[in-house]
């Protein structure tokens, strides 16, 4: 019986010997990773976050040596998987892959029921892709220029509708947005999904919407809608004939979806700095940003203080839009 105790307690001591090995190796970052990572997307396959993810996903593994297993949690506007980091372990192992929405928006648009908070529960790691809107028209619609539009648009009120991809999503506070700035009563007609409310746009049922670049520059090209203005803070390269809403008398007006990794709330800095040392070398690959500009992307880098800083201001910017339109969904 001694010698049955005897042998518990030394395999108890190792076991404790090992873990607390793990932990140290795991908290200077040296011993990082040494198993397969998940990163959790909350949309579906083939959407830009999922395919952002899957890129650097697979860079990631090939820097550090093991597997970066992309992982799709769709579902109630992409909080399900945001919920799940923020309640994973914190040990670097259960990243985050997400946007503008789950991270800064719908923190106010479902005040009640949210069960994480974004800024306190998830740990900034860093900026991968910043996306612009912009502002298309179908090709019935009588402007053709920023200044048109907005004419027309307090000429008709809220007889001229306006899609988005949904209540609460970033193209319908993108508009919101430019509503309050240059106060337009225009109606809003939110639909399950940008690409639903782009067909009806074509079809001339709805007549104007913000929508990022990868959904509009393929039908911009092919002539099937026109661009009024761009909701990013400069002139994106694929139409710089486009003028931004800023520079057309609405200083500091900027709307851009983007995407950031994250990890749980208490992951050890040196494994956070690790990765972001990761995502800055991925990006500044050649074929890395050229896949992001095939996009539409513009492929983004800084620190994880910096990506914590952005996400205040954006948490703060949406906010004021949300309250200002009255918008809940709880």
């Amino acid at each position: 019986m001694k010698t049955l105790r005897k042998k518990l307690i030394a395999v108890t001591s190792l076991c404790l010997s090992l873990a607390c090995g793990a932990a140290l190796a795991g908290a200077d970052g040296k011993g990082y990773p040494d198993k397969p990572v998940r990163i959790l997307v909350g949309f579906p396959a083939g959407q830009t976050t999922d395919i952002i993810a899957r890129i650097y996903a697979e860079h990631l593994g090939q820097a550090l040596g093991q597997g970066f297993v992309v992982e799709n949690r769709p579902g109630a506007g992409a909080t399900i998987a945001a919920r799940a980091v923020a309640e994973a372990a914190p040990d670097g192992y259960t990243l985050l892959m997400s946007s503008s929405g789950p991270l800064t928006i719908s923190p106010w648009i479902y005040k009640n029921t949210l069960k994480y908070d974004p800024i306190k529960d998830l740990e900034p790691i860093g900026l991968v892709i910043r996306v612009p809107q912009v502002l298309v028209a179908n090709n019935d619609f009588p402007a053709n220029t920023f200044e048109e539009f907005i004419r027309i648009a307090k000429e008709q009120g809220p007889r001229l509708n306006y899609a988005s991809g949904g209540n609460g999503i970033t193209n319908h506070l993108v508009m919101e947005m430019l509503k309050d700035k240059a106060g337009l009563t225009i109606s809003h007609v939110p639909y399950k999904g940008a690409s639903a409310a782009m067909t009806d746009l074509m079809g001339g049922r709805v007549q104007v919407m913000f929508d990022s670049t990868p959904v509009t520059l393929p039908l911009l090209k092919s002539g099937k809608i026109k661009a009024l203005a761009v909701s990013g803070a400069k002139r994106i390269p694929w139409l710089p004939d486009v003028p931004t809403v800023a520079e057309k008398g609405y200083p500091g007006f900027e709307g851009s979806t983007w995407a950031a990794l994250l990890a749980p709330a208490g992951t050890p800095q040196a494994i956070v700095d690790k990765l972001n040392a990761q995502l800055i070398r991925i990006n500044q690959m050649p074929k890395v940003k050229a896949a992001i500009q095939d996009l539409g992307a513009e492929p983004q880098e800084g620190t994880p203080r910096q990506l914590g800083q952005f996400m205040q201001a954006e948490l703060q910017k949406y906010g004021r839009i949300v309250t200002a339109a009255n918008i809940r969904l709880d």
